[in-house]
């Protein structure tokens, strides 16, 4: 596969963010890059609707999970009575 070069700078945090990260993987600097590239790029090509994500689980603290159990309003499930 042919190679280009790509360059660009960043901010001296981001920098080092980006070098913990790639040691943790144990990958290289560039190899790092083509992958976020390319997950962007995939990313971008889906043009998710983000009003028809859903959250699939959290994790909370056991006092923060009673309290809103005891807050929580019953979520509207006809599509019309959510729009109001």
């Amino acid at each position: 596969m042919e190679m280009k070069n790509i360059c660009g700078k960043i901010p001296v945090e981001l920098h080092e963010r980006l070098k913990l990260e790639v040691e943790e993987l144990g990958i290289s600097i560039p190899k790092y890059l083509e992958m976020v590239i390319e997950e962007h790029m995939t990313r971008k090509g889906e043009k998710t609707n983000m009003a028809e994500l859903r959250t699939v689980a959290v994790q909370v603290t056991e006092d923060l999970f009673s309290r809103e159990l005891e807050t929580e309003e019953p979520e509207a499930t006809d599509p019309e009575e959510a729009e109001e």
